[in-house]
């Protein structure tokens, strides 16, 4: 199993450099998948659950969903660093928006590794796209779709409003699933991050969808609150 999953990861590094090549028009550099990999940690919150956190400034600023923070603004969480036990931090909450379902916590660590913020302008039908989580217990997982929807808006529900999170956003069929909540979606010809899977909705048809805030929320709430980032 070990062997199948170094070769599945070394074939969607050669797809993820071969569309990077391929596409001259994209702004900055492409950024490898083993980088977006090495920056995404499962997050334990410690007498609750856990999700995924990507870090986004190595001045140790995490992303995640806003209902992994779960409300609190102080909050003790666990990394899973690769060694034989998680490392405990402190964090504080620098925001958490529910109407995007995101959030940053702030811990006192510095990082080797960040995500790199996309563009708007990145974004597109058919895309193709791959997200990293901390599936269930299985530790670090990867998928991979393509994009099937943009600017969505899941309709009312027997007369039951939908959600703000489910406005404006991304479809895909990209696998979604307890522990994935805030790990980062990122383009598959880039590297860079074009939004973050927080949710699974069905439609009425009975077809289920990975809901995505588009990066155009994400760098705005980053904005609005002083959060450095990276981007190209």
């Amino acid at each position: 199993m070990k062997a199948v999953k170094v070769l599945s990861t070394l074939l969607l590094g050669l797809i993820i450099s071969a569309c990077g090549a391929s596409n001259p028009t994209a702004r900055g550099p492409v950024v490898p998948f083993a980088t977006n990999l090495q920056a995404e940690y499962r997050v334990d919150i410690i007498g609750s659950g856990h999700g995924t956190g990507a870090v986004i400034s190595k001045e140790g600023h995490l992303f995640t969903a806003a209902h992994v923070v779960n409300h609190h603004r102080h909050l003790g969480i666990a990394l899973d660093n690769g060694g034989p036990y998680p490392e405990t931090y402190l964090a504080d909450v620098v925001f958490a928006d529910e109407d995007t379902d995101t959030a940053v916590i702030k811990i006192n660590r510095r990082f080797d590794r960040t995500v790199w913020m996309g563009q708007p302008s990145e974004v597109r039908l058919r895309l193709p796209i791959y997200s990293v989580g901390y599936t269930y217990e299985f530790g670090q997982f990867y998928h991979s779709s393509t994009i099937g929807a943009i600017g969505f808006n899941f309709p009312e529900d027997d007369g039951e409003k939908a959600p703000p999170s489910s406005h404006n956003v991304i479809l895909s069929d990209l696998p979604y699933t307890h522990g994935d909540s805030g790990g980062m979606v990122f383009s598959a010809e880039t590297g860079h991050v074009i939004g973050f899977a927080h949710a699974i909705m069905s439609l009425k048809n009975g077809q289920t969808y990975a809901v995505i805030q588009p990066i155009e929320k994400i760098l705005a709430l980053l904005d609005e609150n002083e959060v450095p980032y990276n981007e190209p």
